[in-house]
């Protein structure tokens, strides 16, 4: 990708990759954990069974969404914060897009209840690539081991393969996925609620922090907008884009 043309120690750059984190990011609240039947506060009761297998989730999903959500649209609506905030989040990744962004997922969850979720909504066709965990790499529940034998193959679409498991670390897809597409710092950012996933970040690429860990606001999606616009880049930082510091050893957003 040819770099922006430099005048006088600044030059107009674009963030080109965007890497999203799901759970507690674009969601507003943990999806992996509440199917897995962990402890915490969710906007609506998940009612057993519980699933911790791909399967077994995406499974899980399905059955709520026929069931105890299909008033409100379904599991992914309830997940995504209610229609409004869907439109939100559907109209910041098309600019994204339409602005030339690459946009991407990298979750600790499980890949196959993210697609569905996205497919759900009709976002995945937003995203080039959703990296997470696969299978049963968390262990399995007495559901999962029921529904891994009665799998349909509409659940079975929305399995990872085994190179979208084959990430390492966020810090180390970040810097390889960089790397590829011959980005420099200040072009690629990591949107993340996870304040130990932003420190481990923040040494290769832009950060973005979802302090509050209930998803992106409008505030927050405004903020990406505008940075996949060019801006003004200097050897002092960025000029108009949110609290933004730029050095070989960190470029944090927010």
């Amino acid at each position: 990708m040819p770099k922006a043309p430099v005048h006088g120690g600044s030059a107009a750059v674009a963030t080109r990759l965007y890497v999203f984190d799901f759970d507690q990011t674009l969601t507003v609240f943990h999806v992996f954990k509440s199917l897995s039947g962990w402890k915490g506060e969710y906007p609506v009761r998940i009612p057993g069974p519980y699933a911790m297998t791909e399967t077994g989730q995406v499974e899980r999903i399905q059955a709520l969404s026929r069931d105890v959500f299909r008033q409100a649209g379904g599991f992914a609506s309830i997940a995504f914060g209610g229609p409004e905030r869907i439109e939100e989040v559907r109209s910041m990744l098309s600019l994204l897009k339409s602005n030339g962004a690459d946009v991407m997922i990298c979750t600790k969850g499980l890949v196959g209840p993210v697609q569905l979720c996205l497919h759900e909504l009709d976002l995945l066709q937003y995203f080039s690539q959703v990296y997470g965990h696969v299978g049963d790499s968390y262990g399995t529940t007495e559901y999962d081991q029921k529904v891994e034998l009665e799998a349909s193959a509409s659940s079975s679409k929305f399995l990872g393969r085994k190179e979208q498991a084959s990430w390492g670390s966020k810090d180390r897809l970040m810097m390889q996925l960089m790397e590829k597409q011959g980005l420099s710092c200040l072009e690629a950012v990591l949107v993340e609620d996870d304040p130990e996933e932003i420190r481990r970040a923040s040494k290769v690429c832009r950060t973005f922090f979802v302090r509050e860990a209930k998803g992106l606001s409008k505030e927050h999606m405004a903020t990406l907008k505008e940075m996949s616009r060019p801006h003004v880049v200097s050897q002092r930082g960025v000029v108009g884009v949110g609290a933004v510091k730029d050095s070989r050893r960190r470029c944090t957003v927010m």
